[in-house]
Formats: structure tokens, C-alpha cells, sequence
């Protein structure tokens, strides 16, 4: 993954922008997960064959946004509909794969739990009316999930799901990332290896394909970092990027920065850094969903945990606080202009 990160000053990220795409791409766009979703391909040896696997793609998507909800019913069966029983209900198998990766991940990223929904809910209504959640309700909450468990079984091709105890599940810190995933593995499956794509989930998750500009003779997608002194880019291709960050979803109260990002183990929602952005190469079908979660994660981790979490692989991070880079596994690329 080394060879594919280049990066200009990164002083104030916040999170990624939209890419500035020269070439005339069809573009959906889509309003999933809480945020604006756009859908960009092109093959150059044909505009019909880009538009043939745009709508697909795009009700991939849709779909995922769909079975991912945990708030509101929706026409397909969706973890809104686990949360609302404690008996088995036969899942689709998309749902199914989207849990179990939920649950299995923790194993890289450990503070990913989908059992915090109950907790993130509330801390997220207290945040909204600017206060901070009791201490009380933070360990009853906490008691919630360390009393409950998830069920995924499969009997006879079919999948099913049981919630058991009174913790609420919630997939939003890596739903994004599966979406894209299944995305990905399906324009691999229905393109050739030219195929030119971009899908950018409201730039906190990018998934990028080739670029290539055959008057220039460049493949990488330049992406302008957002609320920097000075204007910085990456210049990547062929990758998955995640980015989590509380400059956005912040609330500060008391001298203190609370986010939407809350750990599992003592319910607080302050975090570590500022902003946590993670590089995933097309290793497997589940870069998407690890970017998130390692993202997320990250931003409640020490620097220590970070580096033992990727040693070994083709991941990259950059770690900022109080507007500085205090940690990038690959400082050596990173080019600062005066």
C-alpha cells in the first residue's frame, strides 16, 4: 500500500471532498446512511456499457442503506427489525454477511461493537440538547450490552438472526464500507480490469478504481483534503479510504470535544485525536468495511495499538491532533510545502 500513498501538508484534516473528476462520468446520486452517496463510471470503450452497471451498483447500495437501519422500518427486513424482538427472524444473507463481519471485525478493531446502538442513541440525544450523559445512565447502559449477545445462524440456506438482552444493535460505523464493498465486488465481477469508477459515501468513505487521463497519462484520483492552511491532496487509485474525524459531529461542552464516535468498554464519547484517515488496498471483498472499522476504532486507540494493529500489511494511517500529524505509517511519503 506504501507505493500508492503520496500526500501534500496535512495540517487541519477534517475529512475528504468529492474528487474532482475531469472526464464526463454518468453520476448517480443517492441519499443513504444519513448522507449524500455519489456513484461515478466510465469506460472509455463504450458510455452504454458504464451506464449498464451504474444502476445496479447503485441499488446495491440502496439496499445495504436499507437492511442497515436501525431506526426506522423499512420494506425489507433490516436490524430495525432485530431490535425490535428478542425472538429469531429469518435475514437475507446480505444482512447475515453485513452482522457477521460486525461481529468478527472486533477481532482487528476493538472497539467496534454493534451492541452500543442503545448507548450511541442516547448519547446522542443528550448531545443534541448540549449536555453531556450521566455517569448513571452511561453504566446502565454499559451493563446492557455486557449482558447481551447476537445470534446469526443458517439452517437449510436460510439465515437468521436473534438479539438477545436488552442492548440495541447498530451497524452505522460500518455499514458505508460493506455497501461499497459489495459495490466493488460486483464491478469487478462485471467489468474489465480498465474499468473506471469512483463511489464516494459522503467523504468519509472513498472507494476508487483507475482514473486514467490518456492525455496526461495519470491514474490517480487527486483528493482535496478540506480545512487545511494550505491546500493538500492525495493522489491514490486502486484503494479503499476512511476517514473519521470529530471536526464535524463535535460537540464541545465544558472545555471539552464530545463526538459520535463512543467507546464500548466505558461509554465515553471523547476521543483521542482529531482525525484518523486509513488506506485499505483490493486485498479481499471486506477492505470497505475494515477501513471503517479500523477508522472508527483508531480514534479511541493508543499510537501502540495502531502500529501493532497494521503491522504486517498494506494498510495506511495518518493520525492528526491540534492540527498536527503525530503519527503516519508511511511518514517518509509525505511531502510538507513551505
Amino acid at each position: 500500500m506504501k507505493k500508492f500513498l503520496k500526500t501534500l501538508p496535512l495540517l487541519m484534516v477534517a475529512s475528504l471532498s468529492a474528487c474532482d473528476i475531469a472526464h464526463s462520468y454518468p453520476i448517480d446520486t443517492l441519499f443513504c446512511f444519513d448522507t449524500v452517496v455519489t456513484v461515478k463510471t466510465l469506460q472509455y470503450s463504450g458510455l452504454m456499457y458504464s451506464v449498464r452497471v451504474q444502476k445496479p451498483t447503485c441499488d446495491i447500495i440502496k439496499n445495504v442503506d436499507a437492511i442497515s437501519d436501525a431506526y426506522n422500518k423499512r420494506d425489507v427486513t433490516s436490524v430495525y427489525d432485530i431490535n425490535a424482538t428478542n425472538e429469531r427472524i429469518e435475514i437475507s444473507k446480505d444482512l447475515y454477511d453485513l452482522l457477521n463481519q460486525s461481529l468478527n471485525i472486533k477481532e482487528k478493531a476493538k472497539y467496534i461493537n454493534p451492541l452500543i446502538g442503545s448507548l450511541t442513541k442516547k448519547w446522542k440525544e443528550s448531545l443534541n440538547k448540549n449536555e453531556v450523559l450521566s455517569d448513571s445512565i452511561i453504566q446502565e447502559e454499559l451493563t446492557k450490552i455486557n449482558n447481551s449477545s447476537l445470534i446469526l445462524e443458517v439452517e437449510d440456506n436460510k439465515y437468521y438472526a436473534q438479539r438477545v438482552g436488552d442492548a440495541l444493535i447498530d451497524v452505522g460505523a460500518v455499514a458505508k464500507g460493506f455497501a461499497i464493498d459489495k459495490a466493488q465486488e460486483y464491478l469487478k465481477e462485471h467489468t474489465d480490469p480498465e474499468y473506471e469508477y469512483l463511489i464516494d459515501a459522503g467523504g468519509s468513505s472513498v472507494l476508487l478504481g483507475n482514473n486514467f487521463d490518456h492525455k496526461h497519462s495519470i491514474s490517480s484520483f487527486k483528493i482535496k483534503l478540506k480545512d487545511l492552511s494550505k491546500d493538500s491532496y492525495l493522489y491514490l487509485n486502486n484503494c479503499y479510504v476512511s476517514t473519521s474525524g470529530i471536526s464535524e459531529q463535535g460537540v464541545r461542552i465544558g472545555g471539552k470535544t464530545y463526538s459520535h464516535i463512543i467507546n464500548p468498554f466505558d461509554g465515553s464519547a471523547i476521543n483521542n485525536y482529531d482525525t484518523v484517515i486509513v488506506v485499505t488496498t483490493f486485498n479481499d471483498g471486506s477492505n470497505g468495511l475494515l477501513g471503517d472499522a479500523l477508522s472508527t476504532s483508531f480514534m479511541m486507540s493508543s499510537i501502540e495499538e495502531i502500529k501493532d494493529t497494521i503491522e504486517d500489511t498494506d494498510i495506511d494511517v495518518i493520525v492528526i491532533k491540534d492540527d498536527k500529524i503525530i503519527y503516519s505509517s508511511g511518514s517518509e511519503l509525505i511531502k510538507i510545502y513551505g
